[in-house]
């Protein structure tokens, strides 16, 4: 089990690192709140306490949210699209002469794109920092010697090739300048995404509640959680739901099932927020 569970947290964490947008199906999620309900309004018709309780505005919620989420999947395809439309536009030199003010504003367009992007930089690490102090003694030592440090071949008067260079001494062209109306376009595409990835991120925080569920004041996810005497197994809406089962309670359960469209109700409204 912990072998699968490991695998499984492996595969996650690899395309969450390689992916744009967090590739959270919440509309998926939100459209199993429907079955949710059904499940609970089974168990309310099988007790014969269906007049007893009114289910509208928690259905009425749920549809809120389902909406909610797929227009929120709309607005990400639709940045990734805006994205890959101005990405490949963008030249990407690895090599070749720049100038020290073409480099600075190339520099201050990859600064941006992280910042957006919310990427810190990197920390600090002995040995890698060791081994880039290395690195750059050895290109010292190999200039004082005449030989290019990535080469090691001399040129006719003792000096290594330049880097830039070509094979006959041609410089190569210039890489062109960023457009800055570019750069603005793709960092307002980048800030959006951002907040999208932002929402995705909190969605399910939503179901979490102050008080936590009755006898088991530690679990506060009131869209799940381990059925009170089911042991690993799950229940759904399980305060709502065992309100019903095990509380036998009707007051109780339209209370949590009036708490639960107020909360899904607040989910809508922060996956449409600006």
């Amino acid at each position: 089990m912990f072998v699968a569970a490991a695998r499984v947290l492996g595969l996650v964490t690899l395309r969450v690192a390689n992916d744009i947008v967090l590739p959270l199906n919440i509309s998926q999620y939100s459209l199993e709140l429907s079955t949710y309900l059904e499940k609970v309004s089974s168990i309310a018709a099988s007790m014969g306490v269906t007049d007893q309780l009114d289910f509208a505005k928690l259905h009425q919620s749920i549809v809120g949210l389902q909406n909610a989420s797929s227009e929120l999947d709309n607005q990400a395809a639709d940045a990734l699209k805006r994205l890959s439309k101005l990405v490949p536009d963008i030249p990407h030199h690895r090599h070749g002469h720049h100038g020290k003010g073409v480099k600075a504003l190339w520099r201050k367009a990859v600064r941006l794109v992280k910042s957006t992007l919310g990427i810190q930089r990197r920390p600090s690490h002995p040995v890698r920092e060791f081994r880039e102090r290395e690195g750059q003694a050895l290109q010292i030592r190999s200039h004082h010697h005449g030989k290019h440090p990535d080469t090691g071949h001399k040129n006719k008067h003792g000096k290594g090739k330049h880097p830039h260079h070509g094979h006959h001494g041609h410089k190569r062209p210039h890489a062109p300048m960023p457009n800055p109306k570019k750069v603005k376009a793709i960092k307002q595409v980048l800030l959006e995404i951002r907040g999208i990835n932002q929402k995705l991120a909190h969605y399910e925080s939503g179901f979490l509640s102050k008080e936590g569920l009755k006898d088991r004041e530690w679990y506060l996810h009131k869209g799940t959680a381990p059925g009170k005497w089911l042991g690993y197994g799950a229940t759904t809406f399980p305060a709502l739901t065992e309100a019903l089962t095990i509380e036998k309670s009707t007051s109780l359960a339209q209370k949590e099932a009036d708490e639960l469209a107020e909360m899904i109700g607040k989910m809508a409204e922060r996956l449409r927020a600006e």
